[in-house]
């Protein structure tokens, strides 16, 4: 399949996660993110069981993940990026959160330009950069620091309201969350684009791939769920009333990460990029679904952040065409 269908089925997934990540998050409850582990690790253990048959190897579960053991670090730095993005969903609109966390592709675009040429893959760095670039990167940066001054301008007026749910009690410091998630997803992307297309025999095959993060998913679903059962007193049963907003987020995320797999295997260097615009959607929703309002400044913001991530992204695509 075409890497352009893949990555479009992708942004459809994960623009629909991105809403129910924040449908199932609970400002109240701090534990939110570990009980959305649980159900990845769940949704995304059993994809591993099922895809072990066609894997590339055709090595048991147990061989398998020995044989690429080194890479289990890479595999979740994907699963902390998640994590980060979820807890920043207690604290901030996803219309917000979601722009900022999609800077990663763009990010991730970059530091595979520079391997490349590091390893003699593009001989020249330059041929890989147009003007739009420095345009994007200023755009995001004005949008981002904007964007951050309205958020602390909100919670202080929060603070100084007689409301008894705050939505934005951190304010700018909330940031933290998605940008934390930027970098670990960014690391995540250039592991998948690098190891997908190594030229020098050992490259990891797609359903591999997949495989091992799905072992690492559950290794770390199965940690969340003992961690509240033994640390926190608490028995959670991911099957209760209300949990399963938690089990829908986890399959569309599960199957935009499929088929990002094989988008990425396809083409490493477009498939950041132009997958971060599923932003876009989710910001749309959020407005349909959500019933998320923002203040004018807000949207000004947004719309100079959404214009250099997609400046960035015309780049890459004017660049490899």
């Amino acid at each position: 399949m075409n890497w352009i269908l893949l990555t479009l089925a992708c942004i459809l997934c994960w623009s629909t996660t991105d809403l129910f990540y924040k449908k199932g998050s609970d400002i109240s409850d701090k534990y939110s993110h570990l009980k959305f582990l649980v159900w990845l690790g769940i949704v995304m253990g059993a994809s591993t069981f099922l895809l072990l048959p066609l894997s590339e190897r055709q090595l048991p579960l147990g061989e398998l993940f020995i044989e690429y053991v080194e890479y289990a670090p890479f595999a979740a730095a994907y699963v902390l990026a998640l994590m980060c993005g979820i807890i920043g969903r207690r604290f901030l609109d996803v219309s917000v959160a979601s722009p900022l966390e999609n800077i990663d592709g763009a990010f991730a675009a970059v530091i595979l330009l520079i391997y490349f040429v590091a390893t003699g893959a593009i001989t020249d760095l330059s041929e890989h950069f147009t003007l739009l670039d420095p345009i994007g990167f200023i755009l995001i940066v004005f949008g981002v620091v904007y964007l951050g001054i309205q958020e602390q301008k909100i919670s202080k007026a929060e603070a100084a309201s007689n409301a008894e749910k705050k939505k934005h009690p951190l304010g700018a410091l909330a940031f933290i969350f998605p940008f934390v998630y930027t970098l670990f997803d960014a690391v995540s992307m250039v592991f998948e684009g690098v190891i997908l297309n190594d030229d020098g025999g050992e490259t990891m095959g797609e359903i591999d791939f997949i495989i091992l993060e799905g072992v690492m998913f559950l290794i770390m679903g199965a940690g969340a769920w003992l961690y509240l059962l033994l640390a926190k007193k608490t028995i959670y049963n991911p099957f209760g009333k209300g949990e399963m907003v938690k089990c829908v987020a986890a399959l569309t995320e599960n199957a935009g990460n499929i088929v990002f797999t094989f988008a990425i295997a396809k083409n490493p260097i477009l498939t950041p990029p132009v997958t971060t615009s599923y932003f876009i959607f989710t910001m749309i929703g959020a407005r349909i679904f959500l019933k998320e309002k923002m203040s004018k400044k807000q949207y000004i913001c947004l719309f100079i952040l959404s214009i250099g991530i997609i400046l960035l992204g015309i780049s890459e695509i004017v660049k490899n065409s």
